[in-house]
């Protein structure tokens, strides 16, 4: 069953309404989406929803969720950020929220580094904030991944290795290193001390950051031996992109030996076949 709990609209850093992803999804004879807009962070950005353009967010969504329950589940959630040493308010009650890590918190000069941000400003962050050293930078983007689990022991966690979006040439860390594989295995040990689903992320692709899914294979397969569970996501931020890659890294977790995907439905997070 396919399905998508991460997705973006014109309420934050995506285009299109939200009732634009219902009817692709409608298109695409799916009986399930999740909307997930990034929740409001306590300083001005271009990418998450405004403060006050939360209530309307949420009202459209669950008025949608109510026009539509005869032809689709439709599930309300945000893409909520974890940022160390920050408070973050946001609403509860909700059908589910995806935790993420977008910022880097450094010790040097208390700043913020954008992961998923411009390359230009991200390797200035590295310049400045860790004296060039990618392995310092990736070693507390993880830290702080761990700490957002261990924190906020979230259902649902989104994009492990975002931080390879701005990788290109091994400019931050080369995958293939002891130490960051390391890093990885640590966090992910993390993953399954807490039972956290981890999300299969297209969004790369769809948008040509990366040449593979986030995580790579590799960790996949690190994965599938810690039997931690799985669902594919597409972070669509065009409703044309909502199953965009789908085909082919389905094919790449039945390769590594996953089966079985969770899916909120019928109210319950339950596993069900991929594809």
């Amino acid at each position: 069953m396919r399905a998508s709990y991460h997705t973006h609209s014109r309420y934050c850093d995506g285009k299109g309404n939200l009732e634009d992803y219902v009817q692709r999804a409608l298109e695409l004879k799916w009986k399930v989406l999740g909307f997930s807009a990034h929740a409001p962070l306590p300083f001005e950005t271009e990418w998450t929803l405004k403060k006050e353009d939360l209530p309307l967010y949420l009202k459209e969504a669950f008025m949608l969720k109510e026009k539509y329950k005869n032809e689709i589940q439709l599930y309300v959630g945000l893409e909520t950020d974890y940022i160390k040493d920050t408070d973050i308010n946001i609403p509860e009650g909700l059908d589910y929220y995806l935790f993420s890590v977008h910022y880097v918190r450094t010790e040097k000069n208390d700043r913020l580094i954008p992961v998923d941000g411009p390359f230009d400003m991200v390797e200035k962050g590295i310049q400045e904030c860790y004296d060039g050293d990618g392995k310092a930078y990736t070693v507390d983007y993880y830290s702080q991944y761990r700490e957002m689990i261990r924190n906020k022991r979230p259902v649902l966690s989104g994009h492990l290795d975002l931080l390879k979006k701005n990788n290109k040439n091994n400019f931050i860390f080369n995958e293939q290193e002891s130490w960051y594989k390391d890093e990885v295995e640590k966090t992910l040990k993390t993953v399954k001390e807490f039972g956290c689903i981890l999300e299969i992320n297209t969004g790369g692709l769809s948008r040509k950051y990366t040449d593979t899914a986030y995580p790579s294979p590799w960790i996949i397969e690190i994965m599938k031996e810690m039997e931690i569970p799985i669902v594919l996501n597409s972070d669509a931020h065009n409703p044309l992109w909502l199953d965009t890659a789908y085909g082919e890294t389905e094919e790449l977790l039945k390769k590594i030996g996953y089966k079985t995907q969770r899916a909120l439905y019928d109210g319950i997070w339950q596993d069900v076949p991929i594809g």
